[in-house]
């Protein structure tokens, strides 16, 4: 097994075409669009909306309080709107106003205004006993930057696969002579080149003592010297279903010895 770093999974990833674009798009929402949405939506949160309401159910003291107004909110689903309650009660002598808010519409009417409820508060939050709390949400905003990780998160599985075969192919396989068949030159997009590669197809003799052909896609055009006919090293893998040229640079770099 060969000194393989990281870094060189890295660069086997960075140097695929669209590599920075996928890194970009996928990194970009990830650690920038989520957190400042999260931060966003923290922030706009009214101070009731992040009470625990079950630990309040369940240990919270139980009290009487008066509702103060009923609004409807103005958020709609399936064609109904929930409902926010202001009532205040009294903890420790003194008079505290708080919010609830609710879709349990059916229990909601114009008396209930000025009349008393059940609650339950615990260190200075409160709850109101036998309505279930509404939560608004927030995941709609984390809709897009989501849709579009989902969306890019395939092609980045595809790159991130195809560098790590490479990867332990440089780390595992064997190493065997080669004979250059063809060097073909495949250009890109018309934008920029982007994609432009070489594949080089070559002979050599598998494990089990036939000629074998192999095709190895490289971006590195400095082994454009390397010429039909020529003999180089290739890595070849134990099932001899993936084989790959041995890369001069990392050979010298990390003392592989390969020669």
């Amino acid at each position: 097994m060969r000194k393989v770093p990281f870094a060189v999974l890295t660069k086997l990833f960075i140097e695929k075409p669209f590599s920075y674009l996928i890194i970009i798009c996928t990194l970009f929402p990830t650690l920038i669009i989520i957190p400042i949405i999260a931060f966003v939506v923290n922030i706009q949160k009214d101070k009731h909306e992040k009470y625990d309401y079950e630990d309040i159910s369940v240990n919270g003291m139980a009290a009487k309080a008066k509702i103060r107004t009923i609004d409807t909110m103005n958020v709609s689903v399936g064609g109904e709107s929930p409902v926010s309650i202001t009532y205040e009660y009294s903890s420790n002598g003194k008079r505290v106003v708080d919010k609830f808010e609710t879709f349990d519409l059916d229990r909601i009417n114009s008396p209930w205004k000025g009349s008393t409820v059940i609650i339950k508060h615990l260190n200075g939050k409160s709850v109101i006993q036998g309505l279930n709390k509404f939560n608004y949400p927030y995941i709609v905003f984390y809709a897009v930057p989501l849709l579009f990780i989902i969306l890019v998160l395939p092609f980045f599985l595809l790159f991130f696969i195809s560098s790590l075969k490479r990867y332990l192919l440089y780390k595992n396989g064997e190493v065997k002579d080669a004979t250059i068949i063809s060097v073909e030159e495949k250009s890109g997009l018309p934008i920029g080149n982007i994609g432009e590669r070489i594949i080089f197809s070559y002979s050599y003799i598998g494990n089990s003592g036939a000629k074998e052909i192999g095709v190895s896609t490289e971006w590195d055009f400095l082994l454009l010297y390397i010429k039909a006919g020529n003999t180089v090293r290739v890595f070849v893998s134990s099932n001899g279903k993936r084989t790959s040229l041995v890369p001069a640079l990392e050979n010298k770099k990390y003392g592989w010895n390969i020669t």
